[in-house]
């Protein structure tokens, strides 16, 4: 988390929760939890990566006006209800933003992101990308664990608490599954919410030279960072001893 308090809200909205972070980024658990522990870790050298992507880039702004709940600061509306809410408004600014953005790939950054940070815990022997999750094809390259992260929605969402302020963040949410292949077990699990917490208007994202892409590129990082970090620092000490 960059400098600066965050302050969280969460309230669920359909089959979404959505976030409210203020003066800084954040990234916020957002639904399962399973801790790592070190027996669970250990033995396991060769750990895949895989990155999928469900969701296209949106722009959430009207729609978060429209659903209710007031004005909550990075919020993006579950499928569930986006039919009925999302504004005419976001459609054009998501087309809007798209050209600025290149051939911005965040599925291939967000893997090649966390083989680095993987690689740079020492945890693992060997961290590969891989294109499937095919038992099969995992034991072709040897893999003993396979980390799986996909992001189901980003964007830019609103980022201020008054109705007036149409300012917007970078916000990504990701689902991160750490399966220990051997005995196709789930040893790790996050749904996570990150948010950049820096606030600008859809004119500077469409205007100013590398801002859009730099936000998503921060992101990004971040999340790959948080990942990598929480398999690191976070595992459960064994009974009796320490971390």
């Amino acid at each position: 988390m960059r400098g600066g308090a965050c302050q969280t809200l969460l309230l669920y909205s359909g089959r979404w929760l959505l976030l409210a972070c203020t003066l800084s980024a954040c990234t916020t658990e957002t639904g399962t939890r399973i801790a790592l522990t070190h027996a669970n870790l250990s033995g396991i050298r060769i750990c895949g990566v895989l990155v999928e992507q469900r969701d296209d880039f949106t722009v959430r702004l009207d729609s978060d006006r429209m659903t209710g709940v007031g004005a909550v600061v990075g919020s993006i509306v579950g499928a569930g209800i986006e039919t009925s809410v999302r504004g005419v408004r976001d459609d054009h600014l998501t087309r809007d933003c798209q050209p600025v953005m290149g051939g911005f790939a965040v599925g291939k950054l967000l893997q090649d992101k966390l083989r680095e940070d993987l690689e740079a815990t020492k945890q693992f022997a060997a961290v590969l990308i891989v294109d499937s999750n095919e038992r099969a094809t995992l034991q072709k390259m040897n893999c003993d664990a396979l980390l799986e992260i996909t992001i189901t929605q980003w964007g830019l969402v609103r980022c201020a608490s008054t109705r007036a302020d149409d300012r917007l963040q970078v916000a990504i949410n990701v689902d991160q599954r750490l399966t220990r292949l051997a005995d196709n077990q789930l040893i790790w699990r996050r749904n996570a919410l990150h948010a950049n917490g820096d606030c600008y208007s859809a004119e500077q994202y469409k205007s100013k030279d590398g801002l859009l892409v730099d936000e998503l590129t921060r992101a990004i990082e971040d999340v790959a960072s948080y990942a990598a970090n929480e398999i690191r620092y976070e595992l459960k000490a064994p009974e009796g001893g320490s971390r």
